[in-house]
């Protein structure tokens, strides 16, 4: 079986509901950080939480972003965003549909 790929987050955020493993399913380009806050303020909200309801990133207005949905092993959904580079471009642009395992550096 080959090995899974890993997505990497500093923290544990609430959005994660203790999922250890999850499916890519989205992968969206092409926006900064603020169209993301405009458009979808809460979302960002979401994202930015921790398992404790603290807010530990903030994102960047005029950094660029991908948009990444998974579905993890519970069956929830969650989103994360990572700098829009050639690297996350071609990581995440090649792996929809592929399985990751989730590592949390601060639990």
């Amino acid at each position: 079986m080959q090995e899974l790929k890993t997505i990497r987050f500093n923290q544990n955020y609430k959005k994660l509901h203790g999922q250890t493993i999850a499916r890519l399913v989205a992968v969206f380009t092409g926006a900064d950080g603020a169209e993301f806050l405009r458009k979808f303020p809460d979302l960002i909200g979401y994202d930015e939480k921790t398992a404790s309801g603290q807010r530990v990133y903030f994102m960047s207005n005029d950094q660029n972003y991908i948009l990444l949905l998974f579905v993890g092993d519970k069956d929830i959904m969650f989103p994360t965003f990572r700098k829009n580079n050639k690297e996350n471009a071609e990581l995440y642009g090649e792996s929809v549909g592929e399985l990751f395992k989730i590592q949390i550096e601060n639990p």
